[in-house]
């Protein structure tokens, strides 16, 4: 009993830590350019990459780093450094808050043995006490004694779970100008356009000509993850006969997580095949890691996950959800919790990630589980070249193309490829000896940067102002936006829920709220948006 008091103690007690990698609460300033005069006024949003947003009252801007002076270089590197900083102390409480719908293993067990002990003794009684003339209730009372045990034994042997869609909207927050999330009642989705932050390709020692595009995973097409899931009587391996095809993951900043061996059976890490992020491009021209993505630690904190495997379980890496060292893994390369949940953690050595999976999936004729969201490629796929190494893949000056270098028998040769919002591709090939074009069209198109930073371009009508101590006040004057928002929720630093709404007509007053800085999250009917203050 013991054991249970505790475990209801732990569901109870509810942490997270959600401190966004781009939180500013700052008054705007001014930002001069380099070795010039000029300047534009706006508040310090994000350093990603070599890229600074300033948001300004119109919009959101992008600058590379090295064209602000050199004081604003120093303000932008102080201001990351304190956000680092801020997500490596925040709360280590448990962000695990899948709750388990029966009880732990020492529980169920004293059940079960109270069960068949009552049912013995009460078949007992029946044979030595009641008179013959009752054989029949004797005969009844037992099968009824064995059918509600064996019920009870396969009900709690399916190991049903249902998860808190807030608690992995927590996960996904550090990367919301990259991702969108929403759920119902079966699902939680998540939607990107399959393009990460960081730099991608570099490292590739053994390239199959694939090179990364937008992808539309949204809105039908979006990444599902089971809010209900069960343990599988039998884990199925992940290995070169199952999941070959297609995910088995998405991580946090949107990017599914592939099988670590390929479709031919290799294990794409050791064979070279993949970039200093674990990732390459697959046939589609869509980028995915095959294993699994550690480095978003530095982005996140330590007590979230960093990927949801398709089976609805999460995957921490070096340490437990309650920010303790990890502890030992069972065979399947994960473990239950302290909560009585099952999670996977991740490492650099095989399996990766998840040796087999212990939720129940399924898996189609294709080897890929479904559901599950489909890549799109705009042009034939390309034959592996044999050779060659991918020495960088820097994003053009519009965001909207990259321009990939590799070496091959020790010449330089370039794919310049960009893209335009009707959705046409070219692809210029550059070699020593030449160069060579080609232009498609994708049936589909997902170019924006992130439906996240849209809104965040587009929503000045929304004020969130604290005029006076303690108060915090919501401001719309856009009655398209008001109908969209069903949703706000206003986090404090350390990733608790301190309110929540689901009525906003215009205005929204709240008159006492602790001195601190608070996440707000605007939930709209595709995607999620956020702001911050300092009350």
């Amino acid at each position: 009993m013991k054991k249970l008091i505790l475990l209801c103690i732990l569901l109870v007690h509810i942490a997270a830590s959600a401190h966004d990698a781009h939180y500013e609460t700052t008054s705007s300033r001014l930002w001069y350019y380099n070795n010039t005069k000029d300047s534009i006024r706006g508040t310090f949003y994000l350093l990603k990459n070599t890229t600074v947003y300033i948001e300004t009252q119109d919009s959101l801007l992008r600058i590379p780093l090295y064209s602000l002076s050199e004081k604003d270089k120093h303000y932008v590197h102080e201001k990351t450094s304190h956000i680092h900083a801020v997500n490596d102390v925040t709360s280590k409480t448990n962000t695990e808050k899948t709750k388990r719908l029966f009880f732990d293993d020492d529980t169920v067990s004293f059940i079960l043995i109270s069960i068949i002990l009552i049912s013995i003794i009460g078949w007992l009684l029946f044979i030595f006490v009641i008179k013959k003339k009752y054989h029949f209730f004797r005969l009844g009372t037992i099968i009824v004694c064995f059918l509600s045990l064996s019920g009870f034994i396969v009900f709690v042997r399916q190991q049903y779970f249902v998860t808190d869609p807030h608690e992995i909207e927590k996960a996904f927050l550090p990367f919301n100008h990259k991702v969108s999330t929403r759920w119902d009642d079966s699902y939680f989705y998540v939607e990107s356009i399959g393009l990460p932050d960081h730099e991608m390709m570099k490292g590739i020692r053994s390239w199959q000509q694939q090179v990364p595009i937008p992808q539309c995973y949204t809105g039908n097409n979006a990444w599902s993850i089971p809010l209900r899931p069960s343990l599988a009587a039998v884990p199925v391996p992940v290995n070169q006969n199952h999941f070959l095809r297609g995910a088995i993951a998405i991580a946090v900043n949107g990017i599914p997580i592939f099988n670590p061996y390929t479709n031919t059976g290799v294990d794409a890490y050791l064979d070279g095949q993949l970039d200093e992020w674990g990732g390459h491009s697959g046939r589609a021209d869509d980028y995915h890691y095959h294993i699994a993505p550690l480095h978003l630690y530095e982005h996140t904190s330590h007590t979230l996950p960093i990927a949801y495997a398709l089976d609805g379980f999460a995957v921490f890496g070096e340490y437990e959800p309650n920010g303790t060292p990890q502890t030992a893994l069972d065979e399947n390369h994960g473990h239950f919790g302290p909560s009585g949940i099952y999670h996977y953690h991740a490492s650099t050595q095989a399996p990766y990630m998840i040796k087999n999976m212990v939720g129940t999936v399924t898996e189609d004729a294709t080897l890929q589980i479904i559901p599950q969201a489909q890549a799109q490629g705009v042009r034939p796929f390309l034959q592996p070249l044999k050779g060659a190494t991918i020495t960088s893949c820097v994003p053009l000056v519009n965001n909207n193309g990259y321009e990939l270098t590799y070496i091959v028998n020790q010449e330089e040769h370039k794919v310049l490829y960009s893209w335009n919002n009707k959705g046409d591709f070219t692809y210029n090939f550059l070699s020593p000896s030449g160069s060579t074009t080609a232009t498609y069209t994708s049936k589909k198109s997902c170019l924006t940067v992130s439906n996240i930073v849209q809104e965040l371009n587009n929503q000045q009508s929304l004020i969130v102002t604290s005029q006076n101590s303690n108060s915090l006040s919501i401001i719309c004057d856009d009655h398209t936006l008001i109908s969209s928002i069903k949703n706000i929720r206003i986090y404090s630093i350390e990733g608790k829920l301190v309110f929540e709404t689901n009525d906003f007509s215009g205005s929204l007053s709240i008159p006492y709220i602790p001195f601190g800085n608070y996440l707000i999250t605007f939930h709209t009917h595709s995607s999620v948006f956020s702001r911050t203050i300092k009350i």
